[in-house]
């Protein structure tokens, strides 16, 4: 017997944070505006898995947030970038009408189906969807953060 007992370490995950490429519930936990090791603002979110055998765990992905030098002429890059941007915004149910004025406080704890793809060393969020009455809109009663 070894310094662990009966307990078998060989056959534990390499990695404790790993979560599988699949679809998962989850809720939005996160949500930052901040900088990455380049001086890049981005927008982070972090969103938790609520059930299944990798609840707890956490996954997240980073969305650039241009800052064209002339906000009327943006680069192309630029324009992809706030394009991306607006995608997850509306994924997660925010109406165009409140894309600019939009707070971290109006997205936490949003009730969310992620599908997450492994490529490598690196897990991603490739898709993100509202849970809720099936139509990806959260039904009133459950959510009233962008009425009006």
């Amino acid at each position: 017997m070894g310094l662990f007992g009966d307990l078998d370490v060989a056959s534990a995950d390499d990695n404790p944070w790993a979560v599988p490429a699949n679809t998962y519930e989850a809720d939005v936990f996160i949500v930052e505006v901040k900088s990455d090791k380049n001086d890049n603002k981005g927008l982070s979110i972090l969103y938790k898995i609520s059930s299944g055998d990798h609840a707890g765990k956490t996954v997240s992905e980073w969305k650039v947030i241009p800052q064209p030098a002339d906000p009327a002429n943006p680069t192309p890059e630029e324009k992809k970038a706030a394009s991306y941007l607006k995608m997850r915004l509306a994924s997660l149910g925010v109406p165009e009408s409140r894309m600019n004025t939009v707070d971290v406080n109006d997205l936490m704890g949003l009730p969310v189906t992620v599908k997450v793809t492994v490529n490598g060393d690196y897990t991603n969020v490739t898709r993100v969807e509202l849970r809720g009455n099936g139509t990806g809109t959260v039904q009133p009663q459950e959510f009233k953060g962008f009425a009006g």
